[in-house]
């Protein structure tokens, strides 16, 4: 019996090594079927992008912006000048070659809706995008050139 002993003992020990082994190795090899962790390039990909921004009519445009009671920003983004010629009543104004510089310091929320124009929709086009890329919730209303209703012309 003693004799019996001296050959299972070893081979319960095995067994017990074996299993501890096998327990532990995923916490020094991991397993063919995992997928490595996501590289930084990966994980910027998968975030969600910002909306594009939204093209309005004038129409649609003036609804939200004289009828709506909510909070938003209509963004004038021509020129100084371009701006005492005339310009939609409540527009503030940023010119597209100030945007970039100005907008985190006067577009505070970027939760608020901004609508966007200029004067025949191309540099609407364009500040609409940077501030999408920026995180802006943002309407393109193309071109004062289009907008058929009342506008402000300064004395």
């Amino acid at each position: 019996m003693k004799e019996r002993r001296k050959q299972v003992l070893p081979l319960i020990l095995i067994c017990i090594l074996g299993l501890a082994a096998t327990l532990t190795a995923d916490l020094w090899w991991p397993s063919d079927n995992e997928d490595p962790p996501p590289s930084r390039t990966q994980v910027a990909e998968t975030q969600t992008p910002p909306p594009a921004p939204q093209r309005l009519t004038a129409e649609e445009a003036h609804e939200h912006l004289f009828y709506e009671d909510s909070e938003r920003i209509l963004l004038d983004v021509r020129t100084e000048d371009e701006f005492r010629e005339g310009h939609i009543l409540g527009a503030r104004l940023i010119p597209l070659a100030e945007l970039q510089a100005r907008a985190p310091a006067e577009l505070l929320d970027k939760d608020v809706p901004i609508f966007i124009y200029c004067r025949s929709g191309r540099r609407s086009a364009e500040a609409a995008a940077l501030l999408t890329e920026l995180g802006y919730f943002v309407f393109d209303i193309g071109g004062i050139d289009d907008w058929p209703f009342d506008i402000v012309v300064p004395e």
